[in-house]
């Protein structure tokens, strides 16, 4: 018996050796013979005995197998299908076109300190504004940066008021050391955004 499985005496199943064939509706696990129901009911005692909080469902499979979703992609074949979910075409989609995105790229040497200020100014502070006056809200940042020609490049990345930075993969000899950050939010303004990236960069190539 294998470490931490079951004997066959604490799942309640009576060991036999019968070697005829099992019939469709059961299952046969080395030397017992159980139904596919003994097998569900052994799976929903163990999953409640380790996992009290756990829900268990029951699904029919139809709902979720043999879908045929590429088989027929015509408006109408679609229409029927998301009606059948309980979509309307009445439910209208709203797409906020003032959330946009710009990338910053700039060679050189980023000070982590000074992109610190400019991450906290810009996501806790909120204190950037664009040229009409309006805060920039920011709320997904990703990027690359190079903090020193012996540090390996580093990955930044924001999610609203959160943000880290990770090292990841040494710079290849001679390889540009290129800052690149990419700003999705609103009231984005690249040349403020550009003015306060630019301070972070204190060897400027």
């Amino acid at each position: 018996m294998l470490a931490n499985q079951p004997c066959l005496a604490c799942l309640n199943v009576e060991p036999t050796t019968t070697l005829a064939a099992p019939p469709e509706s059961s299952l046969m696990y080395g030397y017992a013979i159980v139904s596919c129901q003994e097998v569900l009911d052994i799976f929903q005692s163990l999953t409640r005995f380790f996992s009290p909080i756990t829900l268990l469902l029951r699904t029919d499979l139809g709902d979720i197998l043999d879908l045929n979703a590429y088989g027929d992609l015509s408006p109408a074949r679609l229409a029927d299908t998301f009606h059948g979910r309980g979509f309307s075409s009445s439910d209208k989609h709203i797409i906020d076109k003032s959330v946009t995105s710009l990338t910053l790229e700039m060679r050189g040497l980023a000070n982590q300190g000074l992109l610190d200020s400019f991450l906290q100014n810009l996501l806790w502070e909120r204190s950037l504004q664009n040229s009409q006056g309006d805060t920039i809200t920011l709320y997904r940042l990703k990027g690359v940066i190079c903090t020193g020609d012996s540090q390996p490049r580093c990955v930044v990345q924001a999610v609203q008021e959160l943000y880290d930075f990770h090292p990841t993969t040494p710079w290849l000899p001679g390889e540009t050391r290129t800052n690149i950050l990419v700003f999705i939010g609103k009231n984005l303004d690249r040349d403020v955004l550009e003015r306060e990236f630019k301070k972070c960069i204190t060897d400027i190539t």
